[in-house]
């Protein structure tokens, strides 16, 4: 078989593994990456030999993330692309503090491929800027990439000149400490970002295993353009689906394919276009045409298009709660029909009118503080989670409740929620990794090492793609890494 074969039946693996795409002109950066890859792993640099690899899937969880680290360019910087930013900062960040000024103070960003951790650090600056009582708020803020190389490198948070070329000379001089040569983001705005490896193209999202659920907005910039069209697709709808009601997905500018997201509306923002989940917001004048509007007008567009202006957000209203029932609630669906539709407004408002017949009836319930959580209204989906355990005290909705909690960052809480459901499944794969991670984040490092240690000893026994019960799909394999780089 010649080179060019065995290069364009490793492109299809690697198509199939990881959703990246190498088109024919790519072919010599294919296989350095793949040379690359087999020296970090000890392999043979031999085409042959690793397209033989790669189609047996013979190496472990590890040695694939290690090979795909290798086949992703990490180059990024500090306050990349501005207008997307523009959009967190004056228009997202502003309507989050007017709707959650309340009790349930709460705010999700997820970083979807975000390379040696520019991008997540630059969004925690802004937040930490945007919020004036930041203290008293729940700020999640996930980070999520391919290569493993990348996630130490933003973990450590050091960087050269090279990445502060578009920084402020103040946000520079406020966050970072000169570290030699190199500068190092500080603490406070370090330990506001979660880094963890995800593939944003075989694994499961969203999910409570990996966090990636009820996200406010997601950034997912400069990734989905190396992606397969069949996989950026199904990374839309995954996106979709891990958004809140009226959530943001920005993607550059140059990713802008609407047969990608053809769930979402079109916003326009400060002459850039972007993704949002639900129906029109505010609507203004239409900015002048631009280089970027005239280059999507001629993409296929499966949504009205949204205009937003740059407008100084308007003083606070009452938020709108669900009390009231704007529309009918479809008559002749169930309540389950709402929920598997995504119909989670409807499907409160039949459950609390069902309920107040079977007051104790489980099934309505567990509906009930799903699609609170899925609404964004954690306070509610808290209340009623409580009821939920009450009622009954099984491990799943013990598992449900505590991941609502860790939400709330309640995380005391969720502690004795997790314990509970050991005692009723001491084998609970998932609580104990949980439990075990939630420990570690309070500083009980001892005890939360030895639940750790009981994942990998859990899974040990089992190959390592079986599925876990209660982890959304995840494999063996998978959460033993996870465990494993918590307790590293």
């Amino acid at each position: 078989m010649s080179r060019m074969d065995d290069l364009k039946k490793i492109r299809q693996h690697i198509a199939d593994l990881f959703g990246l795409s190498f088109p024919d002109n790519r072919l010599d950066d294919l296989e350095r990456g793949i040379f690359s890859a087999a020296t970090a792993l000890g392999l043979p640099k031999d085409l042959n030999f690793m397209n033989l690899w790669l189609s047996q899937k013979s190496g472990s969880e590890e040695q694939m993330m290690l090979f795909s680290g290798h086949l992703t360019i990490g180059e990024t910087y500090f306050f990349r692309e501005s207008t997307g930013l523009n959009l967190l900062r004056e228009k997202i960040i502003p309507e989050i503090l007017e709707k959650r000024s309340g009790h349930d103070k709460y705010m999700r960003i997820w970083s979807a491929g975000c390379s040696s951790g520019e991008e997540p650090y630059t969004l925690a600056m802004i937040i930490h800027e945007s919020v004036p009582d930041i203290s008293n708020w729940n700020i999640t803020l996930l980070a999520t990439d391919i290569s493993d190389k990348s996630l130490q490198k933003a973990a450590r948070g050091i960087y050269g000149e090279w990445s502060f070329r578009d920084t402020p000379p103040e946000i520079k001089k406020k966050y970072f400490i000169a570290k030699e040569d190199k500068w190092e983001i500080i603490p406070e705005i370090k330990k506001m970002v979660s880094f963890s490896y995800l593939n944003l193209s075989n694994d499961i999202y969203p999910s409570m295993a990996n966090n990636t659920q009820h996200m406010d907005v997601i950034f997912c910039r400069n990734v989905l353009m190396y992606f397969t069209p069949e996989k950026a697709r199904e990374t839309g709808e995954k996106f979709y689906h891990s958004l809140l009601d009226k959530g943001f997905l920005i993607t550059s500018q140059v990713e802008l394919i609407d047969e990608y997201f053809p769930r979402f509306s079109r916003v326009w923002y400060d002459k850039g276009l972007f993704y949002y989940k639900g129906s029109v917001p505010l609507l203004s004048n239409k900015p002048e045409k631009s280089v970027i509007q005239e280059s999507v007008e001629n993409q296929v567009i499966s949504r009205k298009e949204t205009i937003i202006s740059r407008v100084k957000p308007k003083p606070a209203k009452a938020p709108v709660t669900i009390e009231k029932i704007p529309d009918p609630v479809p008559e002749n669906l169930s309540p389950e029909d709402l929920y598997n539709q995504g119909l989670y407004q409807d499907c409160v408002y039949k459950v609390l009118e069902m309920i107040k017949k079977e007051t104790d009836h489980v099934t309505l319930i567990l509906l009930l503080v799903k699609s609170y959580a899925n609404l964004g209204l954690l306070d509610k989906a808290t209340e009623w989670g409580e009821k939920l355990v009450s009622v009954d005290p099984s491990p799943d909705n013990y598992l449900l409740f505590s991941n609502i909690l860790m939400e709330m960052k309640d995380l005391e809480r969720a502690v004795s929620n997790l314990k509970k459901l050991l005692y009723l499944d001491a084998d609970h794969v998932m609580a104990h990794l949980f439990l075990g991670n939630l420990l570690y984040r309070l500083g009980n490092k001892s005890i939360g090492k030895k639940h750790l240690q009981n994942v990998i000893e859990l899974l040990e026994p089992m190959h390592e793609k079986d599925i876990i019960p209660g982890s959304d799909g995840m494999t063996a394999g998978r959460i033993k890494e996870m465990a494993y780089r918590i307790l590293h």
